[in-house]
């Protein structure tokens, strides 16, 4: 398991646990999502020039984080070795489109997209529709950031993973999130991020189902 498949399998056990951040906006009302996923871009190469890749993954409630972080190895991979999937070859044929057809398009999907009316063939692959959408900035040697929540989809947060550094002989990983305010209160996202927390504290807890309910105190 990477870094970045057990962080992601720590917030995605944290969502299972504090509902209210599975929620989104969309058309000025508040709904609640019926499962919970993750996205991410995949890079074929480390260059300029190289392909951004986009991967979504639901979660299964069933699954504990070692499972999680198979499936998450083997979608990456068959992304790579395809160098596509379906959601880039949508993007690949619209922008094959001539430039006034193409804002067309974009007006349309703008228009579906806050009425909820967009396919679900579409929005299952689509990253701005994932519950969490994350930025591993630590694989290209960078620092993690604080990202704009895009005006587009129902994603409520964005998550950037910085390098992993060693300080006085321990390891660390600055991590950033940016929250969609609506969805709960500050109150609530503060006490979501000290489950954060005691799930890295307690890494045993990553063994059992996704959805195991944590009993911790909050105060």
């Amino acid at each position: 398991m990477t870094p970045f498949h057990a962080i992601s399998s720590v917030f995605v056990k944290t969502v299972y646990n504090r509902p209210l951040l599975n929620r989104f906006v969309q058309g000025h009302r508040v709904y609640d999502r019926n499962d919970v996923s993750i996205s991410f871009v995949a890079k074929n190469k480390k260059d300029d020039n190289s392909k951004d890749m986009m991967v979504m993954i639901k979660a299964n409630s069933k699954e504990n984080a070692l499972d999680f972080s198979k499936r998450m190895t083997v979608d990456i991979f068959n992304t790579k070795k395809e160098e596509t999937n379906d959601l880039n070859n949508i993007i690949n044929g619209f922008l094959c489109l001539p430039r006034w057809l193409l804002e067309l398009v974009v007006r349309v999907f703008k228009w579906l997209d806050y009425h909820g009316w967009l396919p679900k063939a579409y929005t299952d692959t689509d990253s701005n529709y994932a519950t969490i959408l994350f930025s591993n900035l630590g694989s290209i040697k960078s620092s993690s950031c604080y990202h704009h929540l895009n005006n587009y989809g129902t994603n409520s947060i964005i998550i950037t993973i910085g390098m992993i550094r060693k300080e006085n002989s321990r390891y660390i990983v600055d991590i950033a999130a940016t929250l969609d305010e609506r969805i709960a209160s500050g109150f609530y996202f503060s006490k979501s991020i000290k489950l954060v927390q005691y799930i890295l504290d307690n890494p045993k807890l990553l063994e059992d189902e996704l959805s195991s309910k944590i009993e911790f105190k909050k105060d």
